[in-house]
């Protein structure tokens, strides 16, 4: 069953800049939510290393610049899986 759903034109287009295909994209975000599992979409410092092949020091870093999507919660950095290591690293 397909339903039709309204995202704003500015939200889409930024969509559209950031992904090859936008279709895709939307359909991995709605199995996503639908999943039900949120853990699965965040990684600990050691896993974002191994993920993008880059230090935990520069990982950490780029936590603290807030260059990644990460929140420290008691001393430990909870980062986003599902983003995109920005392009000089």
């Amino acid at each position: 069953m397909q339903r039709k759903i309204r995202i704003p034109d500015k939200e889409w287009d930024q969509l559209v800049r950031k992904a090859k295909k936008p279709s895709e994209k939307v359909r991995e975000l709605v199995s996503e939510y639908n999943s039900g599992d949120i853990l699965n979409n965040i990684i600990g410092v050691q896993e974002a290393s191994t993920l993008w092949g880059i230090s935990n020091e520069t990982i950490i870093v780029l936590c603290e610049q807030m260059i990644l999507k990460s929140k420290k919660i008691d001393g430990v950095w909870i980062i986003y899986k599902n983003q995109s290591l920005p392009e000089k690293y």
